[in-house]
């Protein structure tokens, strides 16, 4: 999706449409989205954190920070409007919604793209995502929205998110066919897109469920296990019996921190003994809290910290000291006392796939839910010798990007929590161990998703471990056999194809407090939720028939494509021009060590980044390639045309080629055509002729025998040039029209958006200065000048 949105970029701007960019996406995203920008496109965005605004205005004086720079990429969730929030003022909230919300959207953007957009359906059109999702939409003449499951069963949500796009168009789910609907989406699944070879262009995944034993060396975690289940299971009832959510959802956080590692849950207990024993600050949260269901609950927090929310501080219940204390102890003596099971088993799995990979360095990416469980590993690895190194979300962009380079060269192990591994891509590592299992097997999906990218050379292998003996292996057991079945009969890859994240997580949520609470009823709940799964699958596979089939995919057009040697053009060219200049080009290899007059010190580069990653690349998009197109030489009028035998070209074709740069100029932007004409002894015009004669001398197949005299040159391919200028002309004005009508909609658009503003001063202020911008551009007349230039003439004479 990155690289789609980057190609659209890029051409929008070459045709001088776009030049501010506003890029959202989910937090976890945006410095994927940062990173490759630059890295694939030399684009250079500033990424803006909401909470910085202030600061900005104030360092730089202006009204809207959002202005500062032409092309931003800022997290969804920190811009959208907020309505209510315990103990603001309609003051504090109108500032706040003005300064993310208002100012975002009235910040004059030429494109806007959105990625995971299907977030902007929301559960109803009053949602904030799909009220900044609305806004969004018509704060941009441009508006790009990717996402992977853009239907996911729901079609009200569907068509909330196709009517961001086009609100005309989708008033009713009766509007949604798939003839309308394919008008606005581009489509290619993921397993069903392939290589110019065409095979498939990803791997296979190949996941095993690894079972460990407690085993007579783990007698008391297995102790501590059941003791804390215990604790769970009494206080959840406790919770729900009460109506305390919130408390419930602790028990449960309590269940997922033993089920991944003794350092986890002592670390947990610590702070609930803390808080519970009068030494720390208890905590009432907020009553809202209390109706949230605990996917709500995951969804809004980041669970790798335990003490997220404050809930680990809420008043306790009537003698849970006693308890947790006991429960503390024990937790320290297994500690004290034993290896982790889990732990022992990760190092069987790293020696065995050493092994059988016949690679000693082997990469491997482990995943945990907890940073207490990762730090426990880490120095468990460590002191056995293996280089790590660690990412989770309380990391910054600097120390993400220090642990992928990292992991990419000396570090053999990397370990992640969930939210340090959003948007990454480690497509040079296959072999995945979740080392303890998230209840949403879409987050397990999303794990492994790290590594199945493209660009992965290898089937992936994902390692599941779970303790046997436990309440979660029961579940997990069953659940991927008995899963597995159902994505198989209806050909679904992954469960977030075709399940709503929200809903899915209740599901399987469901079936693991059944497991802890009221384990006789398992099989009921187990064959409910699935049964609940199949059903939504069918019917999201029944609704997801209107989006567009896949797009024509079709490996000969592309080998065509990739087979042309483009860049032993591009490298002819450059390395010429800067000869010419005056500078110098060598050779080193496949790469070139070039220098330009004016310009101090010599640069590395190369023309295809596969042959050094390291060097510059120059690409077409290049400022110094660019450079070079402006300034090809006009050929003069009245000097001598060499006369030339070009091979391969037949004897009869006899005449003069010559090579015109057709330009139509614009106010905005010049449309441009380079095109060979070919006129015979007779003055006849010979289209494809013109195009043999063409390849042949970008192949080098000419000997130049004389110069001669030519005339009738320009005469001779008038008629050619002024039918070219003609279509360009033709094209400017139709795309020039739907461009007028683009912009017209944008500005009663940003009037409106304008109006809304709170305090009267701004909102007269931002009026007038739309309705200026908008008298400003209506003034502006299109007027299409033409400008013929001849770049290269040859009097050709076919192969003797």
């Amino acid at each position: 999706k990155t690289i789609e949105a980057g190609l659209i970029i890029q051409e929008l701007k070459l045709r001088s449409i776009v030049k501010r960019v506003l890029i959202v996406a989910p937090k976890g995203l945006i410095t994927q989205w940062e990173s490759e920008m630059k890295l694939k496109f030399d684009e250079n965005f500033k990424l803006v954190i909401p909470s910085e605004l202030s600061a900005f205005k104030k360092l730089s004086g202006v009204q809207n920070a959002w202005e500062l720079f032409d092309q931003i990429i800022c997290p969804l969730d920190s811009v959208k409007p907020i309505y209510s929030r315990q103990g603001w003022s309609n003051e504090k909230l109108q500032e706040y919604n003005q300064e993310r919300f208002l100012d975002l959207v009235d910040a004059g953007w030429d494109l806007i793209i959105v990625d995971e957009a299907h977030k902007l359906g929301g559960t109803n059109s009053a949602v904030a995502r799909h009220r900044l999702g609305q806004s969004l939409a018509h704060a941009a003449p441009y508006v790009l929205l990717l996402s992977a499951t853009p239907h996911q069963g729901k079609s009200d949500a569907f068509l909330r998110l196709m009517s961001l796009l086009d609100p005309i168009a989708f008033t009713s789910e009766d509007e949604l066919d798939r003839d309308r609907v394919s008008e606005y989406v581009l489509r290619t699944e993921k397993r069903k897109a392939i290589d110019i070879e065409g095979k498939p262009l990803f791997k296979r995944r190949i996941t095993n469920l690894v079972s460990v034993d407690f085993g007579e060396n783990h007698v008391k975690q297995y102790l501590l296990y059941e003791a804390v289940t215990k604790y769970v299971r009494e206080g959840y009832r406790k919770a729900i019996n009460q109506k305390q959510n919130y408390m419930g959802f602790l028990m449960l956080l309590m269940q997922r921190l033993v089920a991944s590692s003794t350092a986890a849950i002592a670390s947990a207990l610590e702070k609930r003994l803390e808080a519970i024993s009068g030494s720390g600050d208890q905590m009432v949260l907020p009553l809202e809290l209390n109706s949230y269901s605990f996917a709500e609950f995951d969804e809004m927090n980041n669970s790798e910290e335990i003490d997220f929310l404050g809930i680990i501080r809420i008043k306790p219940f009537v003698s849970e000291e006693e308890r947790v204390r006991y429960l503390l102890g024990l937790a320290r003596s297994v500690e004290f006392e034993e290896n982790d099971a889990k732990a022992m088993k990760l190092l069987e799995i790293i020696q065995t796939s050493r092994r059988e990979e016949i690679n000693p360095d082997v990469k491997i990416l482990v995943f945990t839910e907890f940073v207490a469980t990762q730090k426990m590993l880490q120095r468990f690895l460590e002191d056995r010798g293996f280089p790590v190194c660690i990412l989770n979300g309380s990391m910054s962009l600097e120390e993400r990007l220090k642990a992928q380079r990292s992991f990419a060269k000396e570090s053999q192990i990397m370990i992640s929590t969930d939210a340090g591994g959003e948007g990454l891509n480690l497509q040079f590592c296959h072999v995945v161990v979740n080392y303890d299992m998230p209840w949403n097997p879409m987050k397990i999906e999303q794990r492994i998703g790290r590594v199945d990218r493209i660009g992965q050379s290898q089937d992936v292998k994902a390692f599941n471990l779970a303790m046997k003996s436990t309440a979660e292996f029961r579940v997990i057991e069953v659940i991927e056999q008995k899963l597995k079945v159902i994505l198989e009969e209806f050909g679904v890859d992954k469960t977030e194809d075709v399940l709503d994240s929200t809903e899915a997580a209740n599901l399987f949520d469901e079936i693991y407090v059944t497991a802890i609470t009221d384990p006789d009823n398992l099989e009921n709940q187990i064959e409910s939720s699935l049964e609940s799964i199949r059903q939504q699958i069918v019917l999201s596979k029944e609704r997801g028939r209107i989006l567009p089939a896949d797009s024509s995919l079709e490996p000969e057009e592309v080998r065509r494509l990739i087979n042309q040697p483009v860049h032993y053009w591009l490298e002819r060219a450059v390395t010429s021009y800067v000869k010419s200049k005056g500078g110098k080009a060598i050779a080193l290899g496949k790469n070139w060590k070039i220098s330009l007059p004016g310009v101090i010190g010599e640069e590395l580069v190369t023309f295809s980044r596969n042959d050094n990653p390291d060097f510059r690349t120059i690409t077409f998009n290049d400022p110094l390639v660019r450079s070079i197109v402006k300034e090809i030489p006009q050929f003069p009028e009245g000097l001598p045309v060499p006369s030339a035998i070009i091979r391969s070209v037949p004897r009869g074709i006899s005449g003069t080629w010559s090579l015109w740069r057709v330009t139509a100029h614009g106010s905005k932007y010049d449309l441009q055509r380079v095109l060979p004409v070919f006129a015979n002894e007779k003055g006849d015009l010979l289209h494809g002729s013109a195009d043999l004669i063409w390849n042949r001398l970008i192949e080098g197949e000419i000997t130049i025998t004389a110069f001669e005299e030519a005339s009738g040159i320009y005469e001779g391919a008038n008629r050619r040039l002024k039918e070219t200028f003609d279509e360009l002309k033709s094209l400017y004005y139709k795309r020039a029209d739907k461009e007028r009508e683009r912009k017209k909609d944008w500005f009663r658009m940003r009037r409106k958006l304008a109006e809304r503003s709170g305090l009267s001063q701004v909102r007269d202020y931002r009026v007038r200065k739309v309705d200026k911008e908008f008298e400003e551009w209506s003034s502006q007349e299109e007027t299409i000048i033409p400008q013929i230039e001849l770049l290269l003439a040859l009097i050709v004479k076919g192969e003797e």
